[in-house]
């Protein structure tokens, strides 16, 4: 399993969006991956670990595949 941290900037650049709608769906969306801190304080950077925001993509990726069968076959 691979346990590299990935900060926003890249996270953001990997799914083709601003960091700003990465931290929107950090606050909005529960399945989202949660944020690893990088250091002790307040002011510590902050990244996901890159096998979460795999799984979240491949299963964001399923999920959407069905609902597009599930409209189809109606």
């Amino acid at each position: 399993m691979n346990y590299q941290i990935i900060r926003i900037k890249e996270v953001a650049k990997r799914l083709g969006v601003s960091p700003a709608t990465v931290w929107r769906r950090l606050k909005e969306d529960e399945t989202f991956p949660r944020l690893i801190k990088l250091g002790s304080t307040s002011r510590s950077a902050v990244g996901i670990l890159q096998h979460e925001l795999e799984n979240w993509l491949s299963n964001s990726t399923q999920q959407r595949q069905k609902k597009k069968t599930e409209g189809e076959n109606k």
